[in-house]
């Protein structure tokens, strides 16, 4: 798991109040300024985060888990999506009303560029899944 260091104590205390043997301490990572760890992986998930990140952060995220996922390694990412700039639910046209209102780069992000930057980083759409509260599991896999 990793996240930015300044959101590691939450992460921490959610593993002390559900501890588990397999869980391993979070890793710094900024997409935009930390170096990314020099491991592989067989997976990578990350949940309502290109619809707050700026731009050139979900560009840096796509690029950096596909240099370390390993051939045939899968990435999942959870989240509202725009397909051909339309939001089909009332909710989630709110919700970007919102998100830009707050900070002018955040807004739910449109799924053929998300899917654009997937396929530039050797990805390749396996899945599109609805979920609950109007969101998506979208899966990639490394060819």
């Amino acid at each position: 798991m990793s996240d930015r260091e300044q959101n590691h104590i939450g992460i921490k205390r959610w593993m002390h109040d559900c501890p588990a043997p397999n869980l391993l301490p979070p890793l710094p990572l900024d997409v935009l300024s930390d170096h990314w760890p020099a491991a592989q992986y067989d997976a990578a998930y990350s949940a309502n985060t290109a619809h707050i990140m700026p731009w050139e952060a979900v560009e840096a995220m796509f690029s950096g888990i596909g240099e370390r996922l390993l051939s045939g390694g899968v990435f999942c990412l959870y989240g509202p999506m725009k397909y051909l700039g339309v939001l089909e639910a009332q909710s989630n046209v709110e919700f970007d009303y919102r998100l830009r209102q707050q900070v002018a780069h955040q807004g739910i992000r449109e799924f053929h560029d998300i899917n654009r930057l997937a396929i530039d980083s050797g990805l390749e759409l396996i899945e599109d899944n609805a979920m609950p509260a109007n969101n998506r599991l979208i899966v990639w896999q490394k060819s």
